[in-house]
C-alpha cells in the first residue's frame, strides 16, 4: 500500500508539493520547539550561575568581614587565613585599609 500511495504521490506534483510543504511545516515547528527548549534551558542556566557568583561574592564578604575583626582584636595573620580559608597576602592587604 505504501509503495502505490508513493507511485501516485511521485505522479501527481501538487500532491507532492503540499506533501513537501507540510513536511517542512512540520520540521519547522519542531525545530522552533527545540530553539524555545534550549533558550529556556540557557536562560535557568545562567539565573543559576548569576545566583551562585552571588552566594560565593556574599560568603567571600563574610570571610572578609571575619578577617578584619580578627585583625583588630589582634588574631595572627596565619590563624585567620587558616579560619577563614583567605589567603595570606588578602588578609595582609586588610591591614592597609
Amino acid at each position: 500500500m505504501a509503495t502505490q500511495t508513493l507511485l501516485r504521490i511521485s505522479k501527481d506534483e501538487r500532491m507532492r508539493q503540499r506533501i513537501l510543504d507540510e513536511d517542512k511545516r512540520i520540521i519547522d515547528a519542531l525545530n522552533d520547539k527545540a530553539d524555545y527548549i534550549a533558550e529556556g534551558r540557557a536562560e535557568e542556566r545562567a539565573k543559576a550561575n548569576l545566583e551562585i557568583a552571588e552566594e560565593r561574592a556574599k560568603a567571600e564578604q563574610e570571610k572578609l568581614e571575619i578577617a578584619r575583626k580578627s585583625l583588630k582584636r589582634g588574631y595572627k595573620i596565619e590563624d585567620i587565613s587558616e579560619d577563614t580559608g583567605l589567603s595570606i597576602e588578602k588578609i595582609k592587604m586588610l591591614r592597609t585599609d
